[in-house]
């Protein structure tokens, strides 16, 4: 009886946690990404080609698109509580310029030159 008792409570265990153990592991982050990954084992392939196709509408092709000088994104990021802008600099499609935020700390903005994003910011 001792032993029947044991195995039958052995064998509950296993049942309840394979679940809550597969659900945490479809369950992960991403890091790089800046959300969740996806979890291809349990996807057909379908869902693995629409995936690549909508990440790669993400990549701009800048040249068919037009640079514009830091002078035409300016009162765009003044809207965006952004002032006392110094002199931008132009990398290879952005500008970096040093600008007070709303709050008057000193930050500087990365700015793409061809959609006026604000790719990032630092202080």
């Amino acid at each position: 009886m001792n032993k029947f008792l044991t195995t039958a409570v052995i064998a509950a265990t296993l049942a309840i946690g394979t679940p809550m153990a597969a659900q945490a592991d479809s369950n992960r982050h991403d890091d790089r990404r800046g959300g969740h990954s996806r979890d291809y084992r349990d996807n057909d392939r379908r869902d693995h080609r629409e995936y690549r196709h909508s990440d790669r509408r993400d990549h701009r092709d800048y040249r068919r698109m037009k640079r514009h000088e830091f002078s035409h994104w300016r009162p765009h990021l003044e809207r965006q509580h952004y002032r006392s802008f110094g002199r931008p600099v132009f990398y290879d499609d952005y500008y970096r310029v040093r600008a007070h935020d709303r709050r008057g700390h000193v930050v500087f903005l990365n700015v793409n030159a061809y959609t006026g994003v604000i790719l990032s910011i630092g202080r």
